[in-house]
């Protein structure tokens, strides 16, 4: 098993609740899971972020992503089997989002540049294939323009 580190900047993201995506780590493989060990996200500006951490079920359409390869293996010996990439700044298609279920973590930024979070999860987070792990706003709010970094094994 490998595992992965990418990070990314996203830029001000949407305007209402559980509509503002983030970013998404998303799996876009037939059969093989993501298991999440870390997460984090930091601001770039002095902004208020209520931020959770919920699963997706359908990819959206991204203005932007990250592709990880060869370099983002902690050994570096191989690019992910699972062709993960990590989508940001949507524009008018989000991904769907899970709302049946509680959020997974919840974050908070308070309005201090490059305040925000990390999570370390001791049992890492599965993210079956052909869904994601997303960054989304919990109230009526946008997510501001910041660093995230997912952390995974596969």
């Amino acid at each position: 098993m490998s595992r992965y580190a990418v990070s990314g900047r996203n830029e001000l993201s949407g305007s209402s609740a559980n509509v503002s995506v983030g970013a998404v780590l998303w799996n876009p493989h037939a059969s093989i899971s993501l298991f999440v060990s870390a997460l984090s996200f930091f601001t770039g500006s002095a902004a208020v972020a209520d931020i959770g951490i919920t699963r997706s079920s359908s990819r959206g359409t991204p203005v932007a992503s990250i592709t990880p390869d060869l370099d983002n293996d902690f050994a570096r010996r191989i690019a992910p089997i699972s062709g993960a990439v990590i989508d940001h700044n949507f524009g008018a298609n989000n991904p769907t989002l899970v709302t049946t279920s509680p959020y997974l973590a919840i974050g908070y930024c308070v309005a201090v540049i490059y305040s925000g979070f990390s999570f370390v999860f001791n049992k890492p987070i599965e993210v079956p294939a052909g869904t994601g792990l997303a960054l989304v706003t919990q109230v009526a709010s946008v997510i501001p323009a910041g660093n995230v970094t997912f952390v995974w094994d596969e």
